[in-house]
């Protein structure tokens, strides 16, 4: 790594050509998680990439109606931009697979180290399985996975060349325990910023085209406001 440091930003919706092109010259790395917001403000990922610079697909998870699972982010900010610019052509599965990989690496000054099979550098490897009705016939792999699979269809992980997980299996810890541990603190979380409210489907939630500002629990929260500020 050299004395300086590399930057790298987020999200960038919004921005400018003129600023994309910045970004761009001064080898700025930009890590957008796709979303309904770029419908209002479109990171401009594809002139980015046209300009020379470096992308990569995250995501900002997990909640939902957002994931940690890859696949999906790949799929959804390729349809985002080809909507946005009304071209089926943009964002081929193998420029997305990179976006996910040694892009990713990129962004984060790592990928003299990860990102890609190479000699000299840590074996981080995924196996998928796909010998699987969604993802039958067995051909255009790059296709299959970009478009069909799924975060599930992971059978092995591997990390610096060890192990992690083997069969959906995960080696180095107890799953279940880790998942209930995790649960047991997300709820007491929402408990203790007494948010459980805000957990339970409003009146518009079945049956309704357009989901609206749950007045009573709206004016509960603008209540709760004014007693912090001593209004």
């Amino acid at each position: 790594m050299p004395y300086w440091v590399r930057m790298s930003i987020y999200h960038c919706r919004g921005i400018s050509f003129d600023e994309a092109r910045i970004l761009a010259e001064t080898g700025t790395n930009v890590s957008a998680s796709p979303g309904f917001g770029q419908v209002h403000a479109r990171t401009p990922i594809t002139e980015l990439l046209e300009m020379g610079a470096t992308v990569a697909i995250s995501t900002d998870g997990t909640s939902p109606s957002t994931s940690f699972d890859m696949f999906q982010a790949m799929r959804k900010t390729q349809f985002v931009h080809q909507a946005a610019l009304r071209d089926y052509y943009y964002l081929p599965p193998g420029k997305l697979l990179e976006m996910v990989t040694i892009d990713a690496a990129k962004c984060i000054g790592w990928d003299d180290e990860i990102g890609s099979l190479e000699i000299g550098k840590k074996a981080d490897v995924i196996t998928v399985n796909l010998h699987q009705p969604h993802l039958t016939p067995e051909f255009m792999h790059v296709h299959r996975l970009v478009f069909q699979a799924v975060a599930n269809d992971v059978e092995h992980v591997i990390v610096d060349g060890k192990l992690i997980m083997e069969g959906r299996n995960v080696r180095t810890v107890h799953e279940s325990t880790v998942l209930d541990e995790a649960n047991e603190e997300a709820f007491s979380t929402i408990k203790r910023a007494g948010l459980e409210k805000y957990m339970q489907p409003t009146k518009y939630f079945w049956g309704h085209a357009r989901a609206y500002v749950d007045e009573k629990r709206y004016n509960e929260r603008e209540d709760a406001a004014a007693m912090v500020k001593g209004e």
